[in-house]
């Protein structure tokens, strides 16, 4: 749905996403997720909804959002549901260098074992890869 990528993170200025919805988005290509991804990028995401995206690329994740690339990410409050990824990170993967920031948020019902997944697949709420997140007061549950 949304792809916010840069060749360098100094190309481009912090963008804050703010009472968004982000639905239904579909991605089969590796390194983009079904809903938003984030590569050299940094942006803030508060009180923002990733619901029914889906990622069914066999070598990245990401269903309802990815932060990979040297990206920076702020979630506040912010609701993941019903999001899937076949390979890892049905809700959030958070990849390559990348940070995220997570306070007050919540993970329903997001998979990674899904029909067809990958026997290694993970992290149904949230797949981290050479990354820093931090996660404070979330709640994962299916």
């Amino acid at each position: 749905i949304v792809r916010f990528i840069n060749s360098s993170v100094g190309l481009s200025g912090w963008v804050t996403f703010q009472d968004l919805i982000f639905s239904d988005g579909h991605s089969t290509t590796a390194g983009i997720a079904g809903g938003v991804s984030l590569q050299n990028a940094q942006a803030t995401f508060i009180n923002c909804v990733f619901q029914n995206n889906r990622n069914e690329s066999f070598s990245t994740g990401g269903g309802g959002v990815e932060v990979a690339i040297n990206s920076t990410a702020f979630f506040v409050g912010c609701t993941w549901t019903g999001n899937s990824a076949t390979f890892y990170g049905g809700g959030l993967s958070v990849e390559a260098q990348a940070t995220a920031y997570l306070h007050a948020c919540q993970f329903t019902n997001n998979r990674t074992n899904l029909p067809n997944h990958d026997p290694a697949s993970a992290g149904g709420a949230i797949s981290c890869g050479s990354s820093t997140p931090r996660v404070n007061s979330a709640r994962a549950s299916r």
